[in-house]
C-alpha cells in the first residue's frame, strides 16, 4: 500500500454547475463492528447539479441522475492530514475526524454510501473550483437527501448523554417496543431508513420527496422574500420548540438519572465543548437542510428532536443550558429558508460573527447560500484575494445597497486586524459591540445627524472603487475630545462603568456650566438610581433566561408600560429637571431605551423614579428589565468623551483625547475621526452618541454658515 499512488483530482469541466460524490464501499466487517475492517475504500464521480435557477424539466432530469446522497456537516478536529482513504486505487489523505466520520457512515449502511464531504470532494488546492463551488453549497445540502451531523469522536459521558435524550425523543440503542408516541417516528423510519436497503428504492423516495422543491424550489432566492427583523421568528422558534413534552414512558425510561446533572452534561459535553456548534459553515449547512440527523457513537437522532429535547430541559424543567440563545438563532435562520424567507447578508454576518472559520473570508462566503441579496461583482467569491480586499469590496457593497455609510458604523474595534478604518473586521466577534446607534440594515433609523435631504444619502458612484484602501467622504467638524473616562473591565456591569463616566465628567467641570458641587450631586443621583438596576440586573438574570419571552410589541414607552400596570412604583420626590442629568442619563443608555424606541424625557423621569422590586418580575412586561438591558448595552464596549466645547459624547473605547467628532454627509449618527499626517486623510475610530447633535442639527448649523464642508479620506 505504501506504493499506492497519491489521488489526483480530474478537473470538473464546470465548477459552478458540478460536484463531485463519494461512493463508499460497503463492508459487512464495519457494518458488525468488526476490528479488522478493510481500509475505507471508496470512488468519486462527477455529477451536475440540479440548480434551483435550471427550468422544470431540466431539474427533474439532473435529479434523476443524481444518486440520493448525504451531506456530511462535522467537527474539524486537528487539521492534520493522517489518515488514508482510497479513492479510485489511490491515496487520498484526510484529516482524522473525517476519517472517523466517514467510518461511521459505513458503519451504518446495509449498501453503498454515497456522501458529499467539502474536504474530499473539492479539489481543495484549487483556488479557481473552490471559489467556484462557495456558491454551491447552499443548494448541495439542500439537495442531498439529508444531513448527517456528525458531532465527534464519542465519550464515556457523551454516550450517556445520547442515550438520555434518545430516550427522551422516543429513540433508543436498544431493540424496544414502540412507545405511545411513536406513529410520526415509525412513519419516518419507514420512509427515509428503509429506502436506503437498496439505492433505486432510495433513488426513489428521494424524487417523491423533492418532487415539490422541483416544481418550486426552496432555494430560489428570487422567490424568496427579505427579513429585516428577526424578532418575530425568534418567538415563533422558541414558542414552537418550548411547548413539546415527553411522554410518560419515555420520562420512565431516564427515571434514574439527575435531570440537573444531564442537563449540565449535555450543555458542556453536547454543545459549549463541540466545535461543531462554533463552526461558521454550519449555519448554512443546517440551515437548507430538508432532513437532518445528529450523530454520535455511531447512532442518530434526528436534529429536531435533539432540539425539542434540549429545549424542555431548559424552559419546562427550568435546568440552565448556556447553549440555548446560540441553537435558538441558528433555528431562526432555518425557520427562515424554510418559509422562502432571507436575512440580508449584513444581518447574517453580524448575527453569526461570534462563529469560527479557519479562512477569514468564510465569515462571508459561508453565508452566501442563506442570503435573501442577489450575488453581485463586490460579492463574487475569489479564495486568491487578499482578506482585506474581499471585506473591502463588501463593505462597498452594503454601501451601495444602502446608499449610506451607516453600515461601517458600530462594528468592534478591538482587535481589528490590518485593514483600512473605514471597514469593518468581519472576522471579529461582534456580541461584544454593545448597542447599535445605527438601524438594522433596511430599517429606518432612529437617528437623523446627517439629516433626511441629499446630505443623509451616500452615493458610491465608482462600483467598485479602484483604490479599495481609501473612501473619499464630507465632513462637518463639530469639535475635538478633551476628556475621556477609563475603559470598564469586560462585564464588570453598569454601575462600575458609570462610576467611571462620573469621573471622567468631573474631570471636565470646568467645560460644563456648573460648579463641582453641582455636578458631585448629579452624579451622585445617578448612581443612587443604577445601583438598584444593577441588583435587579444579576437577580433577575438566571430567571429571564428559564422564561419564555413576551411577544415584542411596537411603539411603547416605559410612561404606557408603568401606567398600564397598578403593581409598579413610582417615587414622585425624585425630579429630574437638569439639563445636565437629561444629557447624562441620555448618554448612559445611548438614546436608546428599546431597539426600536428612542429614549424620551418621560422615560428618563421613570428611570429615576421606578421603585426596583426585590424579586424578578416572572409574568408580562418587565421595564426593570427592560432598563438594565439597555444600560447594560448602553456602556458596554463604549466609554464617556466630553469635547472642548463641553458637549457630551459616548465614543469607542479607541477613542483619544485630540479626536475629531464630526457628522459625515450620508450617516445617521456622528463619527470620530482621528488625524493622519497626510493631508485630507483621517483614520476612521467609529460612530459615537452626541447629545443635541442626532437629529440633523448639524446640517441646520452648516444651512445657516456656523459649519463649513470639508472633503476627506478614510484610510
Amino acid at each position: 500500500m505504501s506504493m499506492t499512488k497519491e489521488y489526483t483530482y480530474t478537473p470538473l469541466a464546470d465548477a459552478s454547475a458540478q460536484i463531485r460524490i463519494l461512493k463508499i464501499e460497503f463492508d459487512v466487517k464495519a457494518l458488525a463492528d468488526h476490528e479488522n475492517c478493510r481500509p475505507l475504500a471508496a470512488t468519486l464521480k462527477t455529477y451536475n447539479l440540479p440548480r434551483a435557477k435550471l427550468s422544470r424539466t431540466r431539474r427533474f432530469v439532473q435529479f434523476a441522475q443524481l444518486p440520493a446522497f448525504q451531506a456530511l456537516s462535522y467537527v474539524w478536529g486537528p487539521p492534520q492530514r493522517t489518515r488514508p482513504i482510497f479513492i479510485d486505487n489511490q491515496v487520498l489523505y484526510i484529516t482524522e475526524n473525517l476519517y472517523l466520520a466517514l467510518c461511521d457512515f459505513q458503519r451504518q449502511s446495509v449498501a453503498y454510501a454515497y456522501v458529499w464531504a467539502d474536504a474530499i470532494c473539492i479539489n481543495q488546492a484549487d483556488l479557481a473550483e473552490r471559489s467556484a463551488q462557495v456558491l454551491l453549497m447552499g443548494e448541495i445540502y439542500h439537495t442531498a437527501f439529508s444531513v448527517q451531523i456528525w458531532i465527534g469522536p464519542s465519550t464515556a459521558d457523551g454516550k450517556r448523554c445520547f442515550r438520555f435524550v434518545s430516550a427522551l425523543a422516543g429513540y433508543s440503542y436498544d431493540d424496544e417496543a414502540p412507545d405511545e408516541d411513536s406513529e410520526e417516528r415509525l412513519g419516518k423510519a419507514v420512509a427515509i431508513p428503509a429506502a436506503a436497503i437498496l439505492n433505486v428504492g432510495h433513488k426513489f423516495a428521494k424524487s417523491l420527496f423533492d418532487m415539490v422543491d422541483i416544481v418550486d424550489p426552496k432555494a430560489r432566492d428570487d422567490r424568496a422574500s427579505i427579513i429585516l427583523e428577526s424578532g418575530d421568528g425568534y418567538h415563533k422558534v422558541i414558542s414552537r420548540l418550548s411547548k413539546w413534552r415527553p411522554g410518560e414512558k419515555r420520562v420512565q425510561k431516564v427515571q434514574g438519572e439527575s435531570f440537573a446533572e444531564m442537563a449540565a452534561l449535555i450543555d458542556l459535553n453536547f454543545i459549549r465543548q463541540c466545535s461543531w456548534f462554533e463552526r461558521m459553515w454550519v449555519v448554512q449547512e443546517l440551515g437548507v437542510a430538508d432532513l437532518a440527523d445528529v450523530i454520535y457513537g455511531g447512532s442518530s437522532l434526528p436534529w429536531d428532536s435533539f432540539l425539542q429535547v434540549l429545549f424542555y430541559l431548559h424552559y419546562t424543567c427550568k435546568l440552565r443550558l448556556l447553549s440555548i440563545p446560540m441553537l435558538t438563532g441558528l433555528e431562526i435562520i432555518r425557520h427562515g429558508w424554510v418559509d422562502s424567507r432571507r436575512f440580508p447578508l449584513y444581518t447574517l454576518i453580524r448575527n453569526c460573527s461570534y462563529r469560527q472559520a479557519s479562512d477569514p473570508r468564510d465569515k462571508i462566503y459561508a453565508l452566501y447560500g442563506l442570503m435573501g441579496d442577489k450575488m453581485n461583482d463586490l460579492l463574487k467569491p475569489d479564495y486568491s484575494r487578499p482578506v482585506a480586499e474581499i471585506f473591502a469590496s463588501t463593505t462597498q457593497y452594503f454601501i451601495q445597497q444602502c446608499k449610506s455609510l451607516d453600515p461601517i458604523c458600530n462594528w468592534r474595534t478591538q482587535d481589528r486586524r490590518s485593514l483600512p478604518s473605514w471597514v469593518p473586521d468581519y472576522s471579529l466577534d461582534q456580541t461584544k459591540s454593545g448597542v447599535s446607534f445605527v438601524a438594522a440594515y433596511g430599517k429606518t433609523g432612529l437617528f437623523s445627524a446627517s439629516g433626511c435631504a441629499e446630505e443623509g444619502s451616500y452615493d458610491l458612484t465608482t462600483a467598485p472603487l479602484r483604490d479599495w484602501g481609501s473612501l473619499p467622504v464630507t465632513i462637518l467638524r463639530l469639535d475635538s475630545v478633551s476628556v475621556i473616562s477609563q475603559r470598564c473591565p469586560e462585564n464588570a456591569g453598569f454601575c462600575a462603568a458609570e462610576r467611571m463616566w462620573s469621573k471622567a465628567a468631573l474631570d471636565a467641570a470646568n467645560l460644563f456650566s456648573l460648579n463641582i458641587e453641582e455636578l458631585e450631586s448629579h452624579a451622585g443621583v445617578v448612581s443612587d438610581i443604577l445601583r438598584g438596576y444593577q441588583r435587579y440586573w444579576e437577580l433577575a438574570q438566571p430567571v429571564k433566561s428559564l422564561t419564555p419571552p413576551l411577544e415584542p410589541t411596537d411603539n411603547w414607552t416605559l410612561a404606557d408600560v408603568v401606567a398600564r400596570h397598578e403593581g409598579f412604583n413610582l417615587n414622585k420626590s425624585i425630579h429630574i429637571d437638569s439639563e445636565f442629568l437629561k444629557m447624562y442619563i441620555s448618554s448612559l443608555f445611548c438614546g436608546i431605551i428599546a431597539s426600536s424606541t428612542r429614549i424620551n424625557d418621560d422615560d428618563i423621569a421613570v428611570i429615576a423614579s421606578l421603585e426596583v422590586p426585590e424579586a424578578p418580575i416572572t409574568s408580562g412586561t418587565d421595564p426593570f428589565w427592560v432598563i438594565c438591558e439597555a444600560a447594560d448595552e448602553g456602556v458596554k464596549a463604549k466609554v464617556l468623551a466630553v469635547t472642548s466645547k463641553g458637549s457630551m459624547c459616548v465614543v469607542p473605547e479607541e477613542a483619544q483625547q485630540g479626536d475629531v467628532v464630526c457628522v459625515m454627509h450620508g450617516c445617521s449618527v456622528p463619527v470620530i475621526l482621528r488625524k493622519t499626517p497626510s493631508a485630507a486623510e483621517y483614520i476612521f475610530v467609529g460612530a459615537c452618541y452626541m447629545y443635541g447633535f442626532m437629529d440633523g442639527e448639524a446640517i441646520a448649523m452648516q444651512r445657516s454658515g456656523k459649519l463649513v464642508e470639508e472633503k476627506i479620506s478614510l484610510v
